[in-house]
């Protein structure tokens, strides 16, 4: 992997500590980074997001959430549901998206795999559950074709692995 060229990052570096009679930057021109907790997508009936799978956030278990690198801009929420600022992510930002039972499957493969593929997720239909407040949602993944192949054969990959480290029989059955 070639090295970066830090001559050049060096050249176009931001200025440092200024020095006495060193004018302040002009911070209007300065890119904003983004901060905090990653905004959050809602699904409704045809809303959809293009975008790449790259984490799993599991360190409120109750709480957990998917972060996707959107890969253009995404309407997303920041707040709590009931006072939610409407937020666009920016190509190339990430927002977050909770864990829907029918997509956990996929996008888990993605994550233990490695093979992180840009993918349209569009939310088709609301569906109610038996628990109350709890709702699940029909959705259609895309994926472009040459990637469908390669995730075809991560998943193979993957279950073949998981196959290979259980034991069988399992020891419960041949004592």
């Amino acid at each position: 992997m070639a090295k970066p060229d830090t001559k050049a990052a060096e050249k176009n570096a931001s200025p440092g500590i200024l020095l006495e009679g060193q004018e302040v930057p002009d911070f209007a021109t300065w890119e904003e980074l983004q901060v905090g907790f990653a905004p959050y997508w809602n699904p409704s009936p045809g809303a959809w997001f293009y975008g790449q799978i790259v984490e799993k956030d599991e360190r409120d278990s109750d709480f957990v959430r998917y972060l996707v690198r959107a890969g253009t801009a995404t309407a997303c929420k920041r707040g709590p549901n009931d006072a939610a600022e409407e937020v666009t992510v920016k190509p190339g930002e990430y927002f977050s998206v909770s864990v829907y039972y029918s997509l956990r499957d996929t996008f888990d493969i993605f994550l233990e795999s490695g093979f992180r593929p840009f993918i349209r997720v569009l939310a088709v239909k609301e569906v109610k559950t038996k628990t109350v407040g709890q709702t699940c949602w029909t959705w259609k993944v895309n994926i472009a074709p040459q990637d469908k192949k390669l995730f075809e054969t991560a998943k193979m990959n993957l279950l073949a692995q998981k196959n290979d480290a259980q034991e069988f029989p399992p020891k419960e059955l041949t004592q």
